[in-house]
């Protein structure tokens, strides 16, 4: 969470040698060492330490697991084997009170439901995440990863309204959304810590030059693809330059100043430059 990953790991690794054979608290380390390499890209090794079987003493330590091998599975595009994962995990942890249980299910829900196109779904389920640690917890790291969740949620509904035309159910996602960056970055305030203020960068138009995903929601980060319609009504442009052909206001304003003092000729259509005032002289 400080941004100290190869750190963390190796002090994980360090934890793990120590730790007596058969003591169960030895999945517990091994788990959080899986997850620090996941985040790390190394996830080869992320899954290399794990039991080769869904199995522990205990059901939060069997839910720890199946956890860990879901992320792995939803990276690497394995749809159903995450649901599967996800869901064998939720029966362990439907009573659990526990945040650092609540928030990465649900984030791993609303990433599963997503990628399975269900944005009701998604949104159902980081809805009950954010509600069960409004209401057991003041774990400011875990609101920070669900309400980044469910921002995601909103700009996938988002475009998709805008798509349809649906203004009105834009609106509502756009503020569903804003709502949801809004409570991520107030969690990054209180921590303070590199993780949550990545979290927090959901509400910036743009980070490390792209778009974050309340930016999605508001409609700025559209792109037309090469070969395919524009999904929205776009400004013409300049056969000549990249510049929009309607100028700014204020330089309006000049131009039919200038039109009626009789200083204003049309340049030609082939002028790189687009529309410029011709000189006094």
């Amino acid at each position: 969470m400080a941004g100290r990953g190869e750190e963390a790991a190796q002090l994980a690794a360090q934890g793990e040698k120590e730790i007596t054979p058969g003591d169960r608290s030895i999945l517990w380390i091994v788990c959080a060492r899986s997850e620090i390499l996941f985040y790390l890209g190394r996830w080869d090794e992320a899954e290399a330490i794990l039991p080769a079987k869904n199995h522990g003493p205990g059901t939060t330590t069997l839910a720890s697991v199946l956890l860990r091998r879901a992320s792995l599975m939803l990276g690497r595009g394995d749809i159903e084997g995450a649901r599967g994962a996800i869901e064998h995990a939720r029966t362990f942890l439907a009573d659990s009170v526990e945040p650092q249980y609540i928030a990465p299910t649900g984030a791993l829900t609303v990433e599963l439901e997503l990628r399975s196109g269900n944005v009701e779904a998604a949104r159902e389920a980081a809805a009950k995440a954010i509600d069960q640690l409004e209401f057991c917890s003041d774990d400011a790291a875990r609101m920070a990863l669900i309400s980044a969740a469910a921002t995601a949620v909103e700009a996938e509904a988002a475009e998709r309204a805008r798509d349809l035309g649906d203004r009105a159910e834009l609106a509502a996602a756009q503020a569903r959304a804003e709502l949801g960056a809004a409570r991520a970055a107030a969690a990054a305030e209180v921590t303070g810590r590199c993780l949550e203020r990545a979290y927090q960068a959901t509400r910036r138009p743009t980070w490390r030059g792209r778009a974050t995903t309340a930016t999605r929601a508001r409609g700025r980060a559209r792109r037309r693809a090469p070969g395919s319609a524009s999904p929205v009504p776009t400004r013409r442009r300049c056969a000549g330059c990249a510049r929009p052909k309607r100028a700014p206001p204020r330089a309006n304003a000049r131009r039919r100043a200038r039109r009626r003092r009789g200083r204003w000729r049309r340049p030609s259509s082939s002028a790189r430059s687009g529309w410029r005032p011709r000189s006094p002289d």
